[in-house]
């Protein structure tokens, strides 16, 4: 018994075939086809054409499994990292990519280097360091206020922040008289002040 090649398929293409499958069978005209996977009604043409010639291998794209046309070749990384190596390991990315294009006519971009040099490990990333969130800067209990101080519609984070500014020592607010504002998680403005100023 003859087996079948397996194929894989995107969400998309999986979602192309199911569709394109019932505009084949006239459940589904192109027009309501092109809207529902936001294509024009020539491009459902064209992908119609191409599940029928081939099938579901039709709609599978063909640049899969490919090097893409802007990866550098082989043997400009390969002399690029013998240079490196040789002259330049205890340079930057960026400083290592000016000397190759100054002095060996390599112009390749100064990330492509820092990508190679991580990769033959002659550079770690930094990484930013992390910023401690709302949750670390609350203390296990805040006091809690009466509805009455909170800002009307206050809810989610909004509360967390209010409640820091109720905690803290908020004698610079009374002193400027300046109203505060928070972004609510959905990105509303929440204006309020602090009525005894």
């Amino acid at each position: 018994m003859a087996t079948m090649p397996m194929r894989i398929m995107s969400d998309a293409e999986l979602n192309k075939f199911e569709i394109l499958r019932d505009v084949d069978h006239e459940r589904m005209p192109v027009r309501a086809a092109a809207q529902v996977l936001g294509l024009s009604e020539r491009q459902v043409w064209r992908l119609l054409k191409a599940y029928r010639l081939r099938g579901a291998d039709g709609l599978i794209s063909r640049k899969r499994g490919r090097p893409s046309n802007h990866k550098t070749p082989d043997d400009v990384r390969l002399s690029a990292m013998a240079l490196v190596k040789a002259r330049y390991a205890d340079f930057e990315p960026t400083l290592a990519a000016e000397k190759l294009g100054e002095l060996h006519d390599l112009h390749i971009s100064r990330e492509t280097p820092r990508a190679w040099m991580v990769a033959d490990g002659l550079w770690q990333t930094r990484k930013k360091p992390s910023r401690p969130g709302l949750s670390a800067a609350l203390p296990a209990r805040l006091p809690r206020r009466a509805g009455a101080d909170r800002p009307a519609g206050a809810s989610g984070g909004v509360q967390a922040i209010w409640a820091i500014f109720a905690a803290a020592d908020n004698d610079y607010w009374r002193k400027a008289r300046r109203d505060l504002v928070f972004l609510t998680p959905r990105g509303a403005a929440l204006r309020c002040c602090d009525a005894r100023a």
